[in-house]
């Protein structure tokens, strides 16, 4: 892919996504006051699967072969998630201060990258 392409493909992601998920946290910010539609939300949106459906379409799109990858790579992503949120949760009932909550849980979310990026570079997983 040469670099015009690149920034062509570039912008009409960001575009399209950025509207998204821009949308998404102004959706937010106009329910916080509503306690029962703030828990729809968070269903709605605990892994941003809406993400996930753009990414396969590209997949699809772009190399068919890599279609069984992608979503059993997406299943175990969606099964670290919830542990994430697990995380965050048993943070909050211990009462740790939601600044040590929200630091604690991007440590854990760096560091599960980072090895999961070294064992799958390194073919340790193969799906």
């Amino acid at each position: 892919m040469n670099i015009y392409n690149f920034f062509k493909e570039f912008l009409s992601y960001f575009l399209t996504s950025g509207i998204i998920i821009s949308l998404s946290l102004v959706i937010l910010k106009f329910i916080s006051q509503y306690h029962n539609l703030v828990g729809f939300y968070a269903f709605t949106s605990a892994s941003f699967f809406i993400v996930n459906l753009m990414q396969f379409h590209v997949i699809d799109s772009e190399n068919k072969d890599a279609n069984l990858t992608f979503l059993l790579h997406t299943i175990v992503g969606g099964v670290i998630w919830t542990i994430y949120s697990l995380i965050m949760y048993i943070l909050y009932l211990c009462n740790f201060s939601t600044f040590n909550n929200l630091l604690i849980t991007t440590m854990v979310i760096i560091i599960t990258t980072i090895i999961y990026f070294y064992l799958t570079y390194n073919n340790i997983i193969k799906f």
